[in-house]
């Protein structure tokens, strides 16, 4: 399992571009998480579409949406965030992990 995060301004080298292509074709699971934007998310398409060419990418719905790894990164800044937001941020990356394992 991969996971990439703040991909907006990524640009694989050729080498990078052909061993992720290869690993996803072989059954790899990528989890990538956190955009800025749409041009953000443009940046990360235009560059997927180099790893796999012709291949749809399909965005998840606003309602389940959002920057899951926020919830382990700033679970420190303060008792509120953490009780608001980091247990079902884990238990969704947990779930992610053991899928992606299981599968």
């Amino acid at each position: 399992m991969l996971f990439m995060e703040d991909v907006g301004t990524i640009q694989f080298s050729q080498s990078e571009m052909l061993g992720l292509r290869d690993y996803l074709l072989k059954g790899g699971f990528l989890w990538v998480d956190d955009f800025w934007g749409s041009r953000a998310w443009d940046q990360w398409v235009a560059e997927l579409q180099r790893v796999l060419p012709g291949s749809p990418i399909i965005d998840i719905p606003l309602t389940h949406n959002t920057d899951v790894a926020d919830t382990w990164e700033r679970e420190g800044e303060n008792k509120e965030y953490f009780s608001l937001f980091s247990p079902r941020g884990y238990a969704i990356g947990v779930n992610v992990v053991v899928y992606a394992l299981t599968h």
